[in-house]
Protein backbone atom coordinates (compact mmCIF):
# COMPACT_ATOMS: atom_id res chain seq x y z
CA UNK A 1 0.00 0.00 0.00
CA UNK A 2 1.00 3.28 -0.91
CA UNK A 3 1.46 6.68 1.73
CA UNK A 4 0.38 9.24 0.31
CA UNK A 5 3.17 12.16 -0.04
CA UNK A 6 1.88 15.57 1.82
CA UNK A 7 3.28 18.63 -0.59
CA UNK A 8 2.35 22.03 0.16
CA UNK A 9 -0.60 23.17 -0.92
CA UNK A 10 -0.38 26.20 -3.10
CA UNK A 11 -2.38 28.45 -0.97
CA UNK A 12 0.13 27.21 2.08
CA UNK A 13 3.53 27.35 -0.35
CA UNK A 14 2.19 30.97 -1.66
CA UNK A 15 1.55 31.99 2.13
CA UNK A 16 5.30 31.01 3.25
CA UNK A 17 6.90 33.13 0.38
CA UNK A 18 4.77 36.48 1.11
CA UNK A 19 6.35 36.19 4.44
CA UNK A 20 10.05 34.91 3.23
CA UNK A 21 9.40 38.05 1.30
CA UNK A 22 8.01 40.67 3.59
CA UNK A 23 10.69 40.00 5.91
CA UNK A 24 13.56 39.84 3.64
CA UNK A 25 12.14 43.61 2.43
CA UNK A 26 11.59 44.56 6.47
CA UNK A 27 15.36 43.60 6.70
CA UNK A 28 16.69 45.63 3.86
CA UNK A 29 15.00 48.49 4.58
CA UNK A 30 15.98 48.61 8.50
CA UNK A 31 19.89 49.03 6.51
CA UNK A 32 22.51 46.09 5.89
CA UNK A 33 23.80 46.47 9.43
CA UNK A 34 20.74 45.31 11.30
CA UNK A 35 20.82 42.29 9.07
CA UNK A 36 24.20 40.99 9.36
CA UNK A 37 24.50 38.10 11.78
CA UNK A 38 26.45 38.13 14.72
CA UNK A 39 29.37 35.84 15.16
CA UNK A 40 29.42 35.09 18.79
CA UNK A 41 32.90 35.41 20.38
CA UNK A 42 33.77 33.37 23.69
CA UNK A 43 37.18 33.87 25.60
CA UNK A 44 39.90 31.99 23.98
CA UNK A 45 40.87 28.48 25.65
CA UNK A 46 44.04 29.84 27.14
CA UNK A 47 45.98 29.97 30.08
CA UNK A 48 46.39 33.33 32.04
CA UNK A 49 50.41 34.48 32.01
CA UNK A 50 49.13 34.26 35.94
CA UNK A 51 48.98 30.63 35.40
CA UNK A 52 52.23 29.72 33.99
CA UNK A 53 55.29 30.58 35.56
CA UNK A 54 57.89 32.74 33.65
CA UNK A 55 61.21 31.04 33.70
CA UNK A 56 64.71 32.59 33.44
CA UNK A 57 64.78 35.85 31.72
CA UNK A 58 65.73 35.44 27.78
CA UNK A 59 67.53 37.65 25.61
CA UNK A 60 63.94 38.01 23.48
CA UNK A 61 62.15 39.35 26.40
CA UNK A 62 60.24 42.34 25.27
CA UNK A 63 57.29 43.23 23.51
CA UNK A 64 56.86 41.84 19.74
CA UNK A 65 54.62 42.98 16.98
CA UNK A 66 52.88 39.75 14.98
CA UNK A 67 53.02 41.16 11.51
CA UNK A 68 50.30 38.93 10.01
CA UNK A 69 47.93 40.61 12.55
CA UNK A 70 49.44 43.88 14.06
CA UNK A 71 48.78 42.70 17.47
CA UNK A 72 52.02 42.86 20.10
CA UNK A 73 53.02 40.30 22.53
CA UNK A 74 55.27 39.93 25.39
CA UNK A 75 57.95 37.73 25.99
CA UNK A 76 58.40 37.08 29.67
CA UNK A 77 60.72 34.37 31.14
CA UNK A 78 60.08 31.32 28.81
CA UNK A 79 56.65 32.11 27.54
CA UNK A 80 54.76 35.00 25.54
CA UNK A 81 51.47 36.46 26.32
CA UNK A 82 48.73 38.78 24.32
CA UNK A 83 49.16 42.65 25.05
CA UNK A 84 46.69 43.38 22.26
CA UNK A 85 43.27 41.32 21.80
CA UNK A 86 42.28 39.52 18.81
CA UNK A 87 39.94 37.44 17.14
CA UNK A 88 41.38 33.83 16.14
CA UNK A 89 39.49 31.56 14.18
CA UNK A 90 36.43 33.55 13.88
CA UNK A 91 35.31 33.23 17.32
CA UNK A 92 37.75 33.06 19.67
CA UNK A 93 38.65 35.96 21.29
CA UNK A 94 42.70 36.16 22.47
CA UNK A 95 43.08 38.88 25.54
CA UNK A 96 45.35 40.32 27.65
CA UNK A 97 47.71 38.41 29.56
CA UNK A 98 46.51 35.18 27.71
CA UNK A 99 49.36 32.73 27.02
CA UNK A 100 49.89 32.34 23.03
CA UNK A 101 53.60 30.61 23.11
CA UNK A 102 54.65 28.73 26.63
CA UNK A 103 57.77 26.23 27.24
CA UNK A 104 60.47 28.70 25.13
CA UNK A 105 63.91 27.65 24.42
CA UNK A 106 67.08 28.75 23.18
CA UNK A 107 68.06 26.75 20.63
CA UNK A 108 70.76 27.89 19.46
CA UNK A 109 72.82 31.24 18.40
CA UNK A 110 69.41 33.66 17.49
CA UNK A 111 66.91 29.94 17.58
CA UNK A 112 64.09 29.43 19.65
CA UNK A 113 61.31 26.60 20.02
CA UNK A 114 58.44 26.42 22.11
CA UNK A 115 54.46 25.82 21.97
CA UNK A 116 52.26 27.99 20.07
CA UNK A 117 48.83 27.28 21.91
CA UNK A 118 46.15 29.57 19.57
CA UNK A 119 48.08 27.58 16.41
CA UNK A 120 48.11 23.83 18.46
CA UNK A 121 51.49 23.32 16.89
CA UNK A 122 55.66 23.96 17.68
CA UNK A 123 57.04 26.98 17.18
CA UNK A 124 60.68 27.51 15.77
CA UNK A 125 62.10 30.98 15.47
CA UNK A 126 65.22 32.30 14.07
CA UNK A 127 66.08 35.72 14.15
CA UNK A 128 67.38 37.60 11.29
CA UNK A 129 70.61 40.36 10.74
CA UNK A 130 67.79 42.96 11.54
CA UNK A 131 66.56 41.03 14.89
CA UNK A 132 63.34 40.44 13.45
CA UNK A 133 62.19 36.69 14.55
CA UNK A 134 60.99 34.64 11.41
CA UNK A 135 58.39 31.94 13.15
CA UNK A 136 57.55 29.01 11.65
CA UNK A 137 54.65 26.71 13.31
CA UNK A 138 54.15 23.42 12.63
CA UNK A 139 50.41 23.10 13.54
CA UNK A 140 47.46 20.59 12.98
CA UNK A 141 46.08 23.47 10.46
CA UNK A 142 48.85 22.97 8.60
CA UNK A 143 52.16 25.05 8.45
CA UNK A 144 52.32 28.84 9.15
CA UNK A 145 54.78 31.34 8.81
CA UNK A 146 54.28 34.63 10.36
CA UNK A 147 57.34 37.13 11.67
CA UNK A 148 57.73 39.11 15.00
CA UNK A 149 59.17 42.83 14.53
CA UNK A 150 60.78 44.06 17.40
CA UNK A 151 58.57 47.28 19.39
CA UNK A 152 60.91 47.41 23.01
CA UNK A 153 62.83 44.92 24.35
CA UNK A 154 63.60 43.84 27.95
CA UNK A 155 67.23 44.88 27.62
CA UNK A 156 69.27 44.92 24.76
CA UNK A 157 67.11 42.16 23.43
CA UNK A 158 70.43 40.34 22.61
CA UNK A 159 71.64 42.08 19.96
CA UNK A 160 75.00 42.29 21.17
CA UNK A 161 74.93 38.85 22.19
CA UNK A 162 75.49 39.38 25.64
CA UNK A 163 73.32 37.71 28.11
CA UNK A 164 71.98 40.64 30.53
CA UNK A 165 70.02 41.15 33.24
CA UNK A 166 67.28 44.29 33.02
CA UNK A 167 68.46 47.31 34.81
CA UNK A 168 66.06 49.16 36.26
CA UNK A 169 66.44 53.42 37.00
CA UNK A 170 65.74 55.31 39.23
CA UNK A 171 63.56 57.91 37.19
CA UNK A 172 64.51 60.69 40.30
CA UNK A 173 68.02 60.22 40.29
CA UNK A 174 70.24 61.89 37.50
CA UNK A 175 74.04 61.31 39.25
CA UNK A 176 75.80 59.23 37.66
CA UNK A 177 77.82 58.93 40.69
CA UNK A 178 78.11 55.08 42.29
CA UNK A 179 78.20 55.78 46.10
CA UNK A 180 79.39 51.67 46.65
CA UNK A 181 82.59 52.81 44.96
CA UNK A 182 85.87 52.90 47.18
CA UNK A 183 87.31 56.03 46.98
Amino acid sequence: MKTPTTLPTPRRFVGTLRAVIATGLMAASLGSTAVQAQVPQIPAFLPSSASVPAGAAMDIDGEWMINTIGKRIRFEGGRAYAVDSWLHMFVLQVQPGMVVIQNIQQAGDGRYVGDDLPLLGRFEAVRDASGVLDVTVASVLGTIRYQLQPVSLGHDGGLSGEDEAPVEHDAGDDSDVDDDADD
